[in-house]
């Protein structure tokens, strides 16, 4: 089994070196690296290029470097489509440019597939997880029901609580920390469209696999997010959240009474928060970046067509 990284960068030189070395220092090596850098400098490379050769150095050994310097490409989703067209490794693995893996990191990752062939996808658990308060998480579990809730967030909350426990199934991920089968990805990819830091592609990416997607959490696949502020967004947080649950209702969820009661009822949702965060903080920020996401996410009204891997493997083979 081979393991390719895919990391995707832009202005944070300091923070990829971090990364990089942490993914050097694994007591399972990956074979192939292939970073996709968008930034304006090119420092990031000459970082990555000196430890990658004094890995090989000290060592015997090193993963391939492929490094891809280009700032025409716009956004996390099509750096990492880039990065899955070169990666040659049976198994993708996605990382952002600001995590610290634990050095068992990709030993635990590979365990799982070697363990369980039927798995498609594995993810690491997030170790500084921030919990929110407890009102705002009593709100989440009302609200966000149905596909909007996120199965996610509690187990990255309980991390500590989690060593040793056996691989947890979801049905989503979130990007950094992800691995895939490359079998199963075949010709999907992120949504293009998804420019600058617009969230939600993961989690679209993972609906197409198809419903018999087993994805698990390695729970022994342990990482630090350190989640750098340079080139991510700083609105409140209800702003992504609404772009995120518009984009993927519009995508995936707008099928059947059910979940349109379940997008109501979360829009209710959204409304209490804005209004409980804007009285608390006496500013109507809250409410404004609730309504400008639900305007931006108009542009996601006419959904692309939602293919999974074996219709697009089976169209392409008709051609």
């Amino acid at each position: 089994m081979t393991l390719s990284v895919v990391i995707a960068t832009r202005d944070r030189p300091r923070e990829l070196h971090g990364t990089v070395f942490s993914l050097l220092g694994q007591t399972r090596a990956a074979n192939e690296l292939i970073v996709i850098d968008q930034s304006i400098e090119s420092g990031g490379r000459r970082a990555v290029e000196r430890a990658v050769a004094a890995r090989s150095r000290d060592h015997g050994t090193a993963p391939m470097l492929r490094y891809i310097h280009d700032p025409s490409i716009r956004g996390a989703a099509p750096a990492r489509n880039v990065g899955i067209d070169l990666a040659g490794g049976d198994i993708v693995v996605f990382l952002d440019d600001d995590v610290i893996l634990e050095p068992d990191f990709l030993l635990e990752i590979a365990a799982v597939y070697a363990q369980d062939p039927t798995v498609t996808g594995v993810s690491g658990i997030i170790t500084n997880y921030e919990r929110p308060p407890v009102w705002q998480r009593a709100l989440l579990r009302v609200f966000w029901r149905g596909p909007f809730h996120d199965q996610r967030q509690p187990i990255y909350w309980n991390a500590d609580g989690l060593r040793g426990a056996p691989p947890l199934n979801v049905d989503r991920f979130g990007t950094t920390g992800m691995s895939l089968r490359r079998r199963a990805l075949g010709p999907l990819r992120f949504d293009p469209r998804l420019r600058d830091a617009w969230p939600g592609e993961d989690v679209d990416l993972c609906c197409r696999l198809g419903s018999d997607r087993k994805l698990v959490i390695a729970t022994e696949a342990r990482f630090a997010h350190m989640r750098v502020p340079t080139n991510r967004p700083r609105e409140h947080w209800i702003k992504r959240d609404v772009q995120a649950m518009y984009y993927l209702y519009r995508r995936h969820w707008d099928r059947g009474p059910k979940n349109r009661v379940r997008f109501g009822w979360l829009n209710l949702g959204y409304v209490l928060l804005a209004t409980l965060g804007g009285l608390r903080r006496r500013t109507l920020e809250p409410w404004r970046m609730f309504l400008e996401a639900r305007r931006e996410a108009r542009a996601y009204r006419e959904p692309l067509r939602v293919e999974h891997a074996a219709d697009l493997e089976r169209r392409l083979t008709e051609r």
